[in-house]
């Protein structure tokens, strides 16, 4: 614990004196202590809850349930820069709102315009999240004077200063929220999540679990007079090397039999014709294969898709060719 403490206090201090990015650990990397559990963003200082209890994910986590790339809270996803991400519910079947907050490194100037950033990921699979493959819009930011908590949580009130207004998806890639804000107050903190109740919400469901919750990773948040001081840097990649996000299919081209593996475990596989005719299912349960072997011999000769599914919800489609 002292260890992060020392650490993150320097960072703070070297912060102070030359960032013109306005947050402070905008991308969650400096912390009082290692992550281990969920609803911890407080160790991610000065970030914090401003309503229930939004989470905290870092590659120093030894358990599991809140480490990178792979959590066994909501899933597969490499932060999109360093070792650290967040990660709130942005609305839940109950009228569930995770926000979180901080406080600005400096107040906003009336008048002034402001350059605003910041990357979502659409959470799905893990064991606390795998009841549910759902999306939502209204992702969004806004400013306050207020330090809201978990006892005094941000109000909902069908508005956001900057506005994702579409529907986030993507579980693969990184969403950038961004754009221009003209200050009326001297604003002292910003609040990120969903601040939209569920009838000004569109709320898509894929596989219709009645007990919905939509839940988005973040990264990368800046607010800066200066757009440039926004920009990631060139070849930016993650501490992580970038996942094969297709099922690795060998030998292929094969004359009997093909092996299909997965970075997640594999739930379906189906073989298609390229007429569109099903013509072999497998299924291998709930906890799913990494790796499984699948006899092709009977096949004709030709070219076939192999539609996937993972455990985590992923569809991909792939191709082999079977030989005599």
């Amino acid at each position: 614990m002292k260890r992060f403490l020392v650490f993150f206090l320097s960072f703070l201090s070297f912060l102070l004196a030359n960032s013109q990015n306005l947050v402070l650990n905008p991308s969650f990397e400096f912390l009082t202590d290692c992550p281990d559990d969920q609803y911890e963003i407080d160790l991610a200082e000065p970030w914090t809850s401003f309503s229930n209890t939004p989470d905290l994910f870092n590659a120093c986590d030894e358990t599991g349930i809140a480490s990178v790339p792979n959590s066994e809270i909501y899933g597969y996803q490499a932060p999109l820069t360093g070792n650290g991400q967040a990660g709130f519910i942005a609305l839940g079947f109950s009228n569930t709102h995770e926000i979180i907050g901080a406080p600005l490194n400096s107040p906003l100037t009336i008048g002034e315009d402001y350059y605003v950033s910041f990357y979502v990921n659409r959470g799905f699979g893990g064991g606390f999240h795998s009841n549910c493959d759902c999306a939502i819009n209204n992702i969004g930011l806004k400013f306050t004077n207020t330090a809201y908590s978990v006892s005094e949580s941000m109000p909902i009130e069908n508005e956001a200063d900057i506005l994702f207004e579409e529907v986030i998806t993507d579980t693969v890639g990184w969403t950038h929220i961004s754009g221009w804000y003209t200050a009326d107050q001297e604003y002292t903190h910003i609040a990120i999540g969903n601040f939209f109740d569920p009838e000004n919400s569109i709320i898509e469901n894929y596989n219709g679990y009645d007990f919905y919750k939509t839940y988005y990773f973040v990264d990368e948040v800046c607010i800066s007079k200066n757009q440039n001081d926004c920009i990631l840097p060139l070849n930016n990649t993650t501490s992580f090397q970038a996942v094969n996000f297709e099922p690795i299919i060998s030998p292929n081209p094969s004359p009997k039999s093909i092996r299909i593996s997965y970075f997640d475990a594999i739930k379906n596989i189906e073989i298609v014709r390229l007429d569109g005719k099903v013509i072999l299912k497998k299924t291998y349960g709930q906890l799913g294969l990494k790796e499984v072997e699948i006899d092709i011999s009977s096949l004709d000769s030709g070219l076939y898709q192999l539609k996937l599914e993972s455990v985590s919800g992923l569809m991909r489609i792939s191709k082999f060719i079977k030989t005599n």
